[in-house]
């Protein structure tokens, strides 16, 4: 009796472990395309991006510099699989799916999800088969982890700041025309 309730902790222990490090790996792959979300060429690993890409022969007149403004017209929220990969889609549907092919060279199979409302957010759900087939009652053959990151963006938020400072001392100089125009109350 004491050796079966040994083994079944034992069994409880591996499956706790396990699905930490499945947590683990979705936390990573979340963070990491939430840090990698600004630029759609930085590699998932390291970071590293190219700032223009050539479109042509020369390398010195033929290039097109990334569009900083894409969030206008290409953010949209939407899905990917590492189980489907679908090579067509939107700038989001693609940088998901990299990421999705990410999660496949690493041996594991779940979701990436990109919601924009109410904040921008990646949503990574995993599953796992548990390397063991017993069949223990109240207990699943099969682990989950779910990890969410939001997408940050200093730039983007600096260059925001900086378009409002410029738009307001615009206006209060109007406004200064306008009072002097106007003239005092009488």
């Amino acid at each position: 009796m004491i050796m079966f309730i040994t083994m079944l902790l034992l069994l409880f222990a591996v499956a706790q472990w396990e699905k930490a490090t499945l947590y683990e790996q979705a936390t990573i792959v979340a963070e990491q395309v939430a840090a990698t979300w600004d630029i759609s060429s930085k590699e998932l690993d390291t970071g590293n991006f190219i700032l223009f890409e050539e479109i042509g022969g020369n390398p010195h007149t033929d290039v097109r510099y990334k569009n900083l403004y894409w969030r206008i017209f290409s953010d949209s929220s939407s899905m990917a699989s590492s189980d489907e990969i679908n090579p067509t889609g939107s700038l989001s549907q693609t940088k998901l799916r990299n990421a999705a092919e990410y999660l496949k060279k690493k041996g594991v199979t779940g979701t990436i999800r990109y919601d924009v409302f109410p904040l921008r957010t990646i949503t990574v759900e995993l599953h796992q088969n548990l390397g063991f087939n017993l069949k223990i009652p109240g207990m699943s053959d099969t682990i989950e982890a779910k990890a969410i990151a939001h997408v940050t963006e200093p730039a983007e938020f600096m260059r925001n700041i900086d378009m409002v400072l410029h738009y307001t001392s615009e206006f209060e100089k109007e406004l200064e025309k306008y009072e002097k125009f106007k003239g005092p109350d009488k």
